[in-house]
């Protein structure tokens, strides 16, 4: 049995074994992906597209907020094989397979109402309605949410998933004050 919690998302990743293999970094106009007979994102060079480099993990690399540029192709060992600084950069297909894949790995729910905050001995118990159904999760007290450049904020969640909180035109009264009262927003 399991020991992973309910709500939270099964990720395949490449194996993580060391692999000493030297392999050339892939230069961002030689990146082109395609999904294997498993459903794995792999990175393939361009003019070479039977020879699989082996499953490459998009990750975002820093400043999280753009979301267009700074992903790393990371293969086995988590060995960046290589660095897109603009998606754009990318040819259409291999674009959208990146953008898919992210979006996969990066599921964020939404907070479209709170209906209710809890506190007790620095455990706050949020009650709340996003965009992908009702959630209770467990913050800690003194735990701060990560602003987001759209003037929303990120809360991550005891069980280690994260909640997005934008307070938008359509937020109801009550769900204002308790995210002003909790989160400072």
């Amino acid at each position: 049995m399991s020991s992973q919690a309910v709500d939270e998302p099964v990720v395949e990743r490449p194996d993580d074994d060391d692999d000493s293999t030297p392999i050339e970094p892939v230069a961002v106009e030689d990146v082109r992906l395609a999904r294997d007979d498993g459903g794995r994102l792999v990175l393939r060079r361009a003019g070479e597209p039977d020879e699989d480099l082996g499953p490459v993990v998009p990750r975002r690399c820093f400043p999280w907020s753009r979301r267009d540029a700074f992903v790393a192709l990371c293969g086995k060992g988590r060995r960046e094989l290589a660095l897109i600084e603009r998606l754009a950069d990318l040819d259409e297909a291999s674009r959208a397979l990146i953008v898919e894949e992210l979006e996969g790995l990066e599921f964020i729910p939404t907070v479209t109402a709170v209906h209710g905050v809890e506190e007790t001995h620095h455990v706050i118990t949020w009650r709340v309605q996003t965009d992908c159904g009702p959630a209770v999760f467990e913050t800690q007290r003194f735990d701060e949410a990560r602003d987001l450049t759209d003037g929303g904020l990120v809360l991550k969640a005891a069980s280690g998933n994260q909640y997005r909180f934008v307070i938008t035109p359509e937020t109801d009264a009550r769900s204002r004050a308790l995210i002003a009262t909790h989160l400072g927003a």
